[in-house]
């Protein structure tokens, strides 16, 4: 029998798109012939003692539909805004294991706790500050700085500041009408004649265990702080920017922060990171943000630079996949 690997995704609308026309569809055949079903979904229910799925699976550069008993489950269902739907699946599924965990979900979204837990582990971060009262002391001191929501995701509510400006306590999250706790980080002086340079550097693990480190990308701005590509940033690979010295405490460090997620509970289940460094003007990068839903980075290279990266963004789509299926 195939290993059932379903991956919980949120409700999307009907398309008339052919799978081909996703990287992961391509990529998920190579799978099929290795006797591992991927199934696309969000409906659970048990049966027999077992929890199946209803959802959709590729086959013939179609998609069709399948109930199926399932074994393993890769989490990229958006908990934070669908909160409610995530606790209801959450009680069918209860007994199947998650990659990533939803407890290293939980620690990854708390900005402030990963970062004390990493820096007890000895990774060097950018002092931050979940006191209000102190917010405009440090600043001060540190002459420029990010106000983040604790919780946030996705970049939403980041704001540069410096001395003078408005520090708010809360601010809006990701969830549509609901703040947060702010936490105000130190803020990295980029290299000259950048506003902004930070690298997210994608860490998959393999079948044994081990962690692969992806294609770094590097986003840089000469306008905003804030390096972002919906805002504008350029997205390059990083190794066409950047000194071999930075790539390799990049790959160094990253090897270290797994490491210390994966000796957390269930870290055996733990799948994909997407750790952001930003650099300073020395191109030293400084970790400032864990990711457990990391998305995006590689695609944006193998859009651009398609001969090069469209396959490796292809494995790296199923890659978490592929390790589940071993765990089974």
């Amino acid at each position: 029998m195939a290993i059932v690997v379903a991956v919980l995704v949120p409700p999307i609308q009907q398309t008339n798109h052919k799978p081909n026309r996703y990287p992961i569809a391509n990529a998920l055949s190579h799978l099929f012939k290795s006797n591992i079903l991927t199934v696309f979904g969000f409906e659970f229910y048990h049966k027999n003692n077992t929890v199946w799925i209803n959802g959709k699976y590729c086959y013939n550069n179609l998609f069709k539909d399948i109930s199926s008993p399932i074994n393993i489950i890769h989490d990229r269902f958006p908990s934070q805004i669908r909160k409610d739907h995530f606790l209801a699946i959450q009680d069918t599924i209860s007994n199947i294991p998650l990659g990533n965990p939803y407890s290293t979900t939980l620690l990854c979204r708390d900005k402030l706790a990963c970062q004390r837990l990493l820096e007890n582990g000895g990774i060097i971060m950018p002092e931050v500050s979940d006191d209000p009262a102190c917010f405009t002391q440090l600043l001060n001191i540190w002459k420029q700085g990010f106000i983040k929501p604790q919780f946030g995701a996705l970049g939403q509510g980041v704001q540069a500041v410096t001395p003078g400006m408005h520090l708010p306590q809360r601010i809006q999250g990701l969830v549509p009408n609901q703040s947060e706790p702010s936490i105000l980080q130190r803020g990295i002086y980029p290299p000259k004649d950048w506003a902004g340079m930070s690298v997210r550097q994608l860490m998959q693990k393999d079948i044994g265990g081990s962690w692969i480190p992806r294609t770094a990308v590097l986003r840089r701005s000469k306008q905003d702080a804030v390096v972002n590509v919906s805002r504008g940033a350029e997205a390059i690979p990083a190794i066409q920017a950047l000194p071999s010295d930075t790539i390799d405490y990049i790959l160094q460090q990253s090897q270290s922060i797994c490491s210390i997620l994966d000796a957390q509970p269930n870290g055996i289940y733990n799948v994909e990171f997407g750790l952001d460094f930003v650099i300073d003007g020395e191109y030293r990068p400084w970790l400032i943000e864990v990711n457990s839903r990391p998305r995006g980075r590689l695609e944006q290279l193998a859009q651009q630079f398609p001969d090069r990266y469209l396959q490796e963004h292809e494995a790296a789509c199923i890659q978490p996949i592929r390790y589940l299926a071993s765990l089974c």
